[in-house]
């Protein structure tokens, strides 16, 4: 692993663009080999036992994609939230005033540089599969847009890591997002889809808008409770959490503000992404923990409509 890390990222010093344009072309290259070589693992599994699943995936590009884009999806949640979790809430780097406004401990510098060049490869590989899809809600495309740009100053300038960081562990409801979408797609869509209309909806599955898609089975509900919780679990805190630790350790947001703006000592461009990604992602997570809560209790409600029927 150390071999891996010291070829990926050299040296302690600040890389160059070129040097961070070289690490995201690195990671982007990775995930689509992953994305390749998951798509003929699957056709095989999957053309072989469920013919007819595999030939309604195919001939919908956007499912065709979302495919393997899931294997690489889970892939990066598991990566980001490992080495943000560790940073943040395991070895503590920024528990006091003097680590706070850093970019990790010397000895987990590597793994913040691991953190940013793989999320930013990440990214740049993603943002290409929905440019493909044409279905993705515009919080999506905000979201990584944004994490895409903060990653990348983030890893130039080497300073205030902790509020890219202190997110990473979100993307782990990607991971429970991702299942529901393999338990709809490859099981038996209804028989009847004008009485039973289910439809996969765009990439994360939660019903951000109304733009009906190919007919796929039923979500399951144990699924949809469970990536609802997921939502909350791993996002939902995080605002709240982020304000009281930062007003614990500098004295005051006033004073944070002060210090990241006008003190002369960190970069003012990545300082406005920090905050700016704050108010972003506290949208972003309030608003698809919401759309999880109201896919979990229409299927609920139907349910018990069924019952009393």
């Amino acid at each position: 692993m150390s071999t891996i890390l010291d070829f990926l990222l050299p040296g302690g010093s600040s890389p160059t663009v070129l040097d961070i344009c070289s690490r995201t072309l690195i990671f982007a290259s990775l995930y689509t080999g992953l994305h390749i070589t998951s798509e003929q693992i699957w056709k095989n599994i999957v053309l072989r036992k469920r013919p007819h699943i595999w030939k309604a995936i195919v001939e919908d590009q956007t499912s065709r994609i979302a495919l393997s884009e899931k294997i690489c999806s889970s892939t990066n949640a598991l990566i980001t939230a490992f080495c943000g979790f560790y940073v943040v809430f395991i070895a503590r780097d920024f528990n006091t005033l003097e680590s706070f406004y850093g970019y990790a401990k010397a000895e987990n510098w590597q793994i913040t540089d691991f953190f940013c060049s793989a999320f930013l490869g990440y990214m740049l590989y993603d943002l290409g599969t929905m440019s493909l899809q044409h279905n993705n809600h515009w919080t999506f495309w905000f979201h990584h847009i944004m994490g895409f740009y903060h990653s990348a100053l983030l890893l130039y300038n080497r300073d205030l890591a902790y509020f890219a960081l202190i997110w990473s562990h979100t993307e782990l409801t990607a991971v429970a997002n991702n299942i529901l979408w393999y338990q709809q797609h490859l099981s038996d869509p209804p028989a009847n889809p004008k009485t039973s209309p289910h439809y996969a909806t765009p990439n994360g599955e939660l019903i951000l808008d109304d733009d009906p898609r190919p007919v796929v089975a039923p979500p399951s509900e144990v699924l949809l409770f469970a990536r609802f919780a997921a939502l909350v679990l791993f996002r939902l805190w995080v605002s709240p959490y982020m304000v009281w630790e930062c007003i614990t350790i500098t004295g005051g947001l006033d004073k944070m503000l002060k210090e990241m703006f006008l003190s002369g000592k960190h970069s003012v461009i990545l300082s406005f992404c920090s905050v700016l990604d704050f108010f972003i992602m506290t949208f972003v997570n309030t608003v698809w923990t919401y759309g999880g809560y109201k896919a979990w209790r229409r299927a609920a409600n139907k349910r018990t409509a069924k019952k009393k029927d």
